[in-house]
């Protein structure tokens, strides 16, 4: 993968899932994401959480994206380190927040 990728997100220690280690991900997919793949994300969010929220700030709502644009099976970032975790919200929160 490429170093100098801004959207590949760095672990602090390689990370096992099913047998497979990985030392990153990466979400440089979001810029294709479209306002369909929101919708869909938020109403698949509603039915798991049915909670009326900020979604695009909350961490299960940015893993629904991550895991549609990375292949990333949900359990795969339910999985992850906290503070891994924490990053690939951050990443995406920020993607669909600021004005670039």
């Amino acid at each position: 993968m490429l170093t100098n990728n801004h959207y590949l997100i760095k672990f602090n220690k390689p990370y096992s899932f099913e047998g497979k280690e990985y030392n990153d991900l990466d979400l440089s997919k979001l810029e294709e994401i479209t306002s369909q793949d929101l919708i869909d994300a938020n109403r698949m969010y509603l039915t798991q959480t049915s909670m009326p929220a900020i979604s695009e700030a909350d961490i299960y709502f940015t893993f629904l994206i991550a895991s549609s644009i990375t292949g990333k099976p949900l359990n795969f970032l339910e999985k992850l380190p906290a503070r891994e975790g924490m990053k690939i919200k951050k990443m995406v929160s920020d993607f669909l927040f600021l004005d670039n």
